[in-house]
């Protein structure tokens, strides 16, 4: 899993674990908007909560059997 900032947005990524990093398909990412205004410390906060929302959706879809992986794409079937 990763955040990153991208055009002034947060966005967090849940991947799926494989042998190679970060080469897993994607289940679940969201983004949370950031401003000019934003100190350092807001933008990780925002980053870490945003985490903290996206891996426990992704893990409970995957212990709840909803992701699906067919090749290259990937089903995720939400509550």
């Amino acid at each position: 899993m990763c955040w990153f900032n991208y055009f002034g947005a947060n966005v967090t990524l849940f991947v799926q674990a494989t042998s190679e990093l970060d080469a897993g398909p994607i289940i679940d990412q969201h983004t949370t908007r950031i401003t000019h205004r934003d100190s350092v410390a807001d933008m990780v906060r925002k980053g870490r909560d945003l985490e903290r929302m996206v891996l426990a959706r992704a893990v409970r879809w995957h212990c709840d059997d909803r992701v699906l992986v067919h090749g290259n794409k990937t089903v995720v079937f939400e509550d």
